[in-house]
């Protein structure tokens, strides 16, 4: 499985790369586009059914709005630090695993007070380190990279794949001004979240207006 786990930090649960950066105006949070509870129904004592298709998700300490794939309803969030003081948190990771399909699912991390390799604001590079990290701890091999330009910010997409099995994950990663964030989904086989469906999450990627 390709669990995204990261280290300790307060936990809520919801009911060589290159061409990283900004290239023109700064992306606002769509109009419309409203946040939703997307919780996690299947924990509850009721037993509701979990949402199955696509759920629009919130991230007021990350500052973004995404759409997570279908059957990744069930959202948790960590924080770290657990008790950051005035809610400045240095990482905000959401995931979800889909439904009833174990080693698949979905994630958001933002990454807050990233230097580069002088002291000064992130580069590309952090955003690199970021995904060789996440594919040496997930025990996946890049076998395909490209550039992508969403809503005037650059960053790069990584198609990967788990040594020895047919699990894949995807990851994209973003350098924004005072923030890096990666993205990735992963399926257990070709039966599971289609290409088109993992893109979809991708583009969904939205930062507020106020961030």
């Amino acid at each position: 499985m390709l669990p995204p786990a990261l280290g300790r930090g307060a936990r809520r649960t919801a009911p060589t790369l290159s061409g990283c950066g900004k290239r023109e105006s700064a992306p606002g949070a769509a109009e419309g586009r409203q946040a939703s509870a997307a919780d996690t129904a299947a924990d509850t004592p009721l037993g509701l059914i979990p949402i199955q298709g696509e759920a629009t998700w919130t991230s007021h300490e990350g500052g973004y709005t995404v759409t997570f794939p279908p059957g990744c309803g069930s959202i948790h969030t960590r924080l770290s630090p657990a008790a950051a003081k005035d809610g400045q948190y240095s990482i905000v990771h959401a995931f979800a695993d889909r439904a009833g399909r174990p080693g698949e699912g979905a994630m958001v991390t933002v990454y807050f007070g990233e230097r580069g390799e002088d002291g000064g604001p992130p580069t590309p590079g952090n955003v690199t380190r970021k995904i060789e990290d996440m594919g040496k701890r997930y025990g996946v091999s890049l076998v395909a990279q490209r550039p992508f330009v969403q809503d005037g910010w650059e960053g790069v997409r990584v198609f990967c794949r788990e040594t020895g099995s047919s699990r894949v994950m995807w990851m994209q990663g973003m350098l924004l001004p005072d923030r890096v964030v990666i993205m990735g989904a992963w399926r257990a086989g070709p039966e599971g979240l289609s290409d088109l469906q993992i893109s979809r999450f991708f583009d969904s990627f939205r930062l507020d207006a106020a961030s």
